[in-house]
């Protein structure tokens, strides 16, 4: 009787068990009941081979991965900004696994491949879909904040690396409109203290010249800081006792 006949037969029992060949790959590669999967076979990479050899898997399943990464730059929230996290298991996994050897993963208690993953993976998106721009834009308001250049904040654009500089300035306009409705809606709602400063901004001399429209050399002005106020009670704020 040939493999083929053998394997065959047992498909016919394994039909009656209602028991498919996927659930004895997960039964033999799962650990736990039993180590049924030697390390030292070779089965489960000559399986890996025969599915990357089908592109359609690997993009079907990038796909998935990427319907729910960030859907452009209106929805670069402030709480987007505090809570950014991984979303790409299947690629992650991959790149991390060619951007160190085995020997680099036991050993290297300071080089971690993680950041340089997370970057590659970002630009992946972003090339994908100019509307993954979860790394892109963070980086772009870094950029800006540092007082990067135009010229520089768009080279990064066209490698991948940002949005362009009109993009950050309107991420900007974004997340300061978001953090004045958060901040309406929290002073509405909860015991809350109103500070205040002035801010002197200097510009240096590669300022760009846009005339009236353009930033000027000097800026000054008053900026109010919202800030809740720890086990306060509203009866605490009433204004006649402290009169």
């Amino acid at each position: 009787m040939s493999t083929y006949d053998k394997i065959h037969g047992l498909l016919a029992e394994l039909r009656r068990d209602h028991i498919s060949p996927i659930d004895i790959l997960i039964q033999i590669l799962d650990r736990y009941p039993g180590n049924l999967y030697p390390d030292d076979s070779t089965k489960l990479m000559e399986l890996l081979e025969i599915i990357l050899m089908d592109l359609n898997v690997i993009g079907n399943y990038w796909t998935m991965e990427t319907e729910s990464i960030l859907p452009g730059v209106a929805v670069v929230t402030p709480d987007f900004i505090e809570n950014w996290i991984e979303c790409t298991p299947f690629l992650t996994s991959i790149l991390t696994a060619a951007s160190q050897t085995e020997r680099a993963k036991k050993h290297n208690k300071l080089k971690k491949p993680d950041k340089m993953v997370q970057v590659v993976t970002r630009q992946l998106l972003y090339q994908s879909s100019d509307r993954c721009l979860a790394f892109q834009a963070e980086f772009g308001l870094f950029l800006w904040s540092t007082g990067c250049a135009r010229q520089t904040i768009d080279a990064l654009f066209r490698c991948g690396l940002s949005v362009g500089c009109d993009s950050v300035l309107s991420l900007v306009q974004l997340l300061g409109d978001g953090c004045t409705t958060e901040a309406a809606e929290f002073a509405a709602t909860q015991p809350h203290g109103l500070g205040y400063d002035n801010m002197n901004i200097s510009t240096s001399i590669f300022v760009e010249q846009r005339g009236a429209n353009g930033p000027t050399k000097a800026t000054s002005g008053t900026f109010g800081v919202l800030y809740g106020l720890r086990n306060a009670k509203l009866e605490h704020m009433l204004i006649e006792p402290i009169m």
